[in-house]
């Protein structure tokens, strides 16, 4: 009889001997696939997030900026930016190309009312409309006022009669920011108007004094928050100072890169233009904020004289990024309109490129550099992605522990695979010296067992890579959700992991696999 007829025989002949050492290689098989797509995936994650959201395959700075970049150095702009992306926009390796700034803001006027902050709105438009409640027929005469006032500076607010009980976004916050005008401008407060409210203690201090300026728009919030505490949210924004990171970009040119367009969950790109003040809140951000599209929100930042300057701008869309600490602080303004914020028309603080082939960074850097030069655009850096700030380091760090930790598991599924096949054959001591009594030599023996150790080798071992291959390939579209794990970290991971399947590496477990079984075979010599 054949031999491998024999060894197949004796694998069926002991189910439960071949099904637990089948198992053990198809388990290790299994864990290997996925843990090296898992690391795959973090290296691919991190590198096309850096290349897409940070800096590009190249990025272009003035050579000061990087050393002073705490200070947020506008002034060490690309004045010439528009010559500059007329002569990359020529250059045949060049895919994109992407002016940017970026800039820190605080958000002014927590004190303000916003969509979120109205607990029923029809209630709310119908005491504006009905002039019943004397609090309320104060607001609505002031809105007036300001209305008309607004007007004349072309900017169109809703009209109290024609407005409907359940508005839209966009007529809510229109509404709502001709009254946070009017707060602004006008005290609230009447002892008579209030004669039946009941203050809280922190109101009553302020009917004590005068109010100054700067603290009528919060006194007219308490006011408003004590009297209808039923309609009126106590917001969390008060009192606290938030912060945020604002991005000028173009759009159109940034379809290649972030693509803002598709992470819309609400809303619609601003327009351009600088007239035009809309802004993109990132989800997390317009959370902290607690406002909505439609809302009207007041920024304040420094500008490129060392000025400080402010804007109040329509949320005109949301967006959700998938870097967890990108989105909870980053807001998207149009490049002109970012450039009249900061003080800075025809002035940006970087380029940033993407190549066509990414391989070609090396090759395409001293051609860019010759280029500006060339086009007297001296005093910049041209610098590739792998020579900015940390992330490639944590790129290189990610690889480093994913070969180790593939290392590892090779090795431990190589004892796991070992350790179960040598059991199986010192089990069988008798049944070796039966067939040696039979008249089997010992290389026919050897050579039975590692057939046998082969078969179920090569059958585990497929049967593991399928089923690894099985949760790695859905996980590499659908993601994994590591918000929580990754909240707190700033990095450019994304929340959502895609391990990277690779039919290479799992022909190399299985491979590996089915040999480190078979091999185990001759250890029982």
């Amino acid at each position: 009889m054949k031999l491998y007829k024999i060894a197949f025989r004796n694998i069926l002949r002991n189910k439960r001997r071949s099904i637990l050492s089948g198992v053990a290689i198809a388990v290790s098989a299994m864990v290997i696939v996925m843990l090296i797509s898992l690391y795959a995936g973090l290296g691919d994650d991190l590198e096309s997030n850096v290349y897409n959201y940070l800096t590009g395959h190249i990025r272009i700075r003035h050579n000061e900026y990087d050393a002073n970049e705490d200070l947020n150095p506008l002034h060490l702009g690309i004045d010439n930016y528009k010559e500059a992306l007329s002569n990359l926009d020529k250059l045949d390796d060049i895919k994109a190309t992407n002016p940017r700034m970026q800039f820190g803001t605080a958000f002014i006027g927590s004190t303000r009312l916003f969509i979120n902050d109205i607990k029923d709105w029809p209630k709310f438009i119908g005491l504006l409309k009905s002039g019943t409640n004397p609090i309320f027929s104060f607001i609505a005469g002031k809105y007036l006022y300001v209305r008309q006032r607004l007007s004349r500076k072309g900017i169109i607010l809703p009209n109290l009669n024609e407005i409907n009980d359940n508005p839209d976004n966009i007529q809510k916050g229109d509404l709502l920011y001709g009254i946070n005008e009017a707060f602004e401008r006008y005290a609230l407060y009447d002892i008579q108007r209030f004669s039946g409210v009941t203050l809280k203690e922190e109101t009553k201090e302020f009917t004590k004094k005068s109010v100054s300026f700067e603290e009528r728009a919060y006194f007219n919030r308490l006011l408003l928050q004590d009297a209808f505490p039923d309609l009126i949210n106590i917001s969390p924004r008060v009192g606290k100072i938030i912060t945020g990171m604002g991005m000028g970009t173009d759009f159109e040119r940034d379809t290649d890169f972030i693509n803002l367009k598709t992470k819309l969950v609400q809303g619609s790109l601003p327009e351009t233009g600088s007239n035009i003040k809309e802004i993109i809140l990132t989800s997390g951000l317009a959370d902290k904020l607690n406002v909505t599209m439609g809302d009207r929100i007041t920024i304040s930042t420094k500008t490129r004289y060392l000025g400080m300057n402010g804007m109040t701008f329509k949320v005109k869309g949301i967006v959700k990024l998938p870097i967890g600490y990108m989105n909870l602080k980053f807001f998207y303004l149009p490049l002109d309109t970012a450039q009249k914020l900061l003080k800075m028309e025809g002035s940006v603080s970087e380029i940033l490129i993407l190549l066509k082939n990414e391989n070609r960074v090396k090759n395409t850097v001293p051609i860019i550099k010759d280029m500006l030069t060339t086009a007297g655009i001296p005093n910049f850096d041209v610098l590739p992605w792998s020579s900015i700030g940390i992330e490639p380091m944590y790129i290189m760090l990610v690889d480093y522990v994913g070969y180790y930790m593939a290392l590892f598991f090779f090795l431990l599924g190589s004892t796991v695979i070992i350790t179960t096949t040598m059991m199986v054959i010192y089990e069988r001591m008798k049944e070796i010296g039966t067939v040696a009594a039979m008249g089997m030599t010992g290389g026919q023996i050897v050579r039975l067992f590692f057939l046998e150790a082969f078969f179920i080798g090569a059958f585990a071992s497929f049967i593991g890579v399928v089923i690894g291959s099985g949760i790695t390939i859905p996980l590499s579209i659908v993601g994994m959700d590591w918000t929580e794990a990754l909240e707190g970290l700033d990095m450019a991971f994304t929340s959502f992991l895609k391990p990277t399947w690779s039919i290479t590496t799992t022909i190399i477990v299985f491979v590996y696999s089915t040999a480190i079984a078979s091999i185990a075979s001759f250890f029982h010599r």
